[in-house]
């Protein structure tokens, strides 16, 4: 009696080290590499808005809107990918890294100091290279389907370059103007996610096609006081993506 009890404890801790062996042989170390590209929409305010000096200092009077501008980025993504059973067959936990250029647009109706009519349109550019990390969390599910989702922070360490058009309602004083400022804005709050199709080539490397979806606050870390024409304004930002993973399974 005492045999087959001693037995069963062996079996029973057997059982535990195979099923524990075979959890940790389906964990992997995840890297991928994406490049996206899409359209950016942003949110300007008044302020963001003001012509800068040289150009003009009075504010919009109106009708101001975002118009669509570029985002193209270049993405790093490591970390652990925990394998699961059933529906939901895994999960990534990453580290999110990217080079990315950007720039908003925004239009404006404008008072102007000369000229035979008293309002023009003015058409503003912002363009600036960042550096992006944060964290984002995948859920693996139905094997080739997987969605996203985190946040992060872009450090922007170069000057912005502005473009201005001025256009008068009777095209008699347009003008145009060209300018590098120092970035009022260094860093930029974002919160984003991602959906992908995974084309297998082998159990480990697969193709990744899909989409994103972001929102960015650059004034988030800024007071009001800190605002300036240059500063840029919320924005989202949305597009394709193309990438490539491998899973570095370890046992």
């Amino acid at each position: 009696m005492k045999t087959i009890k001693t037995l069963n404890i062996k079996l029973t801790i057997l059982i535990i080290l195979i099923s524990t062996t075979n959890l940790y042989a389906q964990n992997a170390f995840e890297l991928a590499g994406y490049f996206t590209g899409g359209g950016t929409i942003n949110f300007p305010t008044k302020e963001n808005m003001k012509y800068i000096e040289g150009i003009s200092t009075v504010k919009p009077l109106g009708f101001i809107k975002g118009t669509a501008g570029l985002s193209l980025n270049g993405v790093l993504q490591t970390g652990f990918y925990l394998d699961l059973k059933g529906t939901f067959s895994g999960m990534s936990f990453l580290l999110d890294t990217s080079l990315s250029y950007v720039d908003t647009r925004s239009s404006a109706i404008i008072t102007q100091p000369v000229g035979p009519t008293n309002y023009a349109t003015v058409i503003t550019k912002t363009s600036y290279f960042s550096i992006g990390t944060g964290a984002l969390i995948k859920l693996h599910f139905f094997k080739n389907f997987s969605w996203g989702i985190g946040g992060g922070v872009y450090i922007t360490p170069l000057d912005y370059s502005l473009d201005f058009e001025r256009i008068s309602a009777d095209e008699a004083t347009n003008n145009t103007a060209s300018i590098t400022i120092p970035s009022p804005t260094k860093f930029i709050a974002y919160a984003k996610t991602t959906f992908e199709y995974n084309i297998f080539f082998t159990g480990n490397l697969t193709m990744r096609l899909g989409g994103y979806f972001s929102f960015e606050l650059p004034n988030m870390f800024l007071s009001n006081s800190d605002i300036t024409p240059g500063t840029l304004s919320p924005y989202i930002n949305a597009g394709a993506l193309i990438g490539v993973g491998y899973l570095f399974r370890y046992y």
